[in-house]
């Protein structure tokens, strides 16, 4: 199992990190001028600044002093914290100082968002509602309903020619759906990014959907994912230990690395091994031995059904 330091390492406030890295890369590495003519205001509205950041500066996380802020480097920190800005929101954050500055774009739960939701369209029964969904592939259903003679409530049919047709029909109509939903939640998600009044919080939910990446191919549910990039943004700015726990309770991450599949007759280390090394400690830094541990620790950690 991972050693009582890295366990502790998890519990370090995720502030205290973001801080450190935007006060260092922010300021240490140059941007390239964008050059496109037909982009949003807000990702062309300013030049690279003249100068590289003093060379000192690489690698050291104190705070820049006050003599050292200005319009440029306020656009340069809301590139690196959020998603670019347009004049008006870099000239807000070039009249703080840079601890304000700093704080104004950490403490972003102050700033009210007023943001359209995301709303799923009611256009699968209840049988399909979140909290009751067995979440299967598509293929996976059909397997289901042979053993067990029904899926979603809908009976296989021995003495028609296709007994399956029905089953078959109700789970293509699940997965195409989804495809045009992903389709479109992402346009919301574009969108969200680009708009918000909290650049942080969205950079850093991006930054979790990459960190703890799933595939739509086999989570074949849109809904799922959707649900994970809430969790990604509620914690964005969390404990990581917490934000582990969740996404190791994840139905998306459940179905995406198979731990739904882990149990004690028939164990699934596909996950453990995955959060060893990908998620938390990397290669070289656990056993085998461990992964088993871990597998077993995670057995019934699964989705409804």
């Amino acid at each position: 199992m991972a050693h009582t330091r890295d366990s502790q390492l998890l519990q370090v406030p995720f502030r205290l990190v973001v801080l450190a890295a935007i006060l260092c890369v922010a300021f240490a590495v140059p941007v390239q001028q964008s050059h496109a003519d037909d982009v949003s205001p807000r990702l062309t509205a300013w030049s690279a600044p003249e100068t590289r950041a003093p060379a000192k500066w690489v690698d050291d996380l104190r705070p820049i002093k006050a003599s050292d802020w200005s319009y440029d480097r306020a656009a340069h920190l809301l590139e690196r914290a959020g998603f670019s800005g347009t004049p008006e929101e870099i000239e807000r954050l070039a009249a703080m100082t840079p601890s304000q500055a700093v704080d104004y774009l950490v403490d972003y739960e102050a700033i009210p968002e007023e943001f359209t939701p995301y709303d799923s369209p009611p256009i699968w029964g209840k049988e399909m509602e979140t909290g009751l969904d067995r979440h299967m592939e598509f293929l996976e259903a059909l397997e289901f309903a042979q053993t067990s003679g029904e899926f979603y409530g809908i009976k296989v049919d021995e003495s028609a020619e296709y007994p399956y047709q029905e089953i078959a029909k109700i789970a293509a109509f699940k997965l195409f759906s989804s495809h045009s939903e992903w389709a479109r939640m992402a346009e919301w998600w574009a969108n969200r990014m680009v708009e918000t009044p909290r650049p942080l919080e969205e950079k850093m939910t991006l930054f979790w959907h990459g960190h703890f990446a799933n595939q739509i191919n086999k989570t074949e549910d849109h809904r799922v994912l959707f649900n994970q990039n809430l969790t990604f943004r509620r914690l964005a700015m969390s404990n990581f230990r917490k934000l582990l726990v969740a996404i190791s309770q994840d139905p998306s991450m459940l179905i995406y690395l198979d731990n739904r599949r882990n149990t004690e007759e028939d164990s699934n280390e596909n996950y453990a091994r995955e959060i060893m090394e990908l998620f938390t400690l990397g290669v070289g830094n656990y056993t085998e031995m461990d992964i088993k541990e871990v597998g077993r620790a995670f057995t019934g950690w699964r989705n409804e059904g």
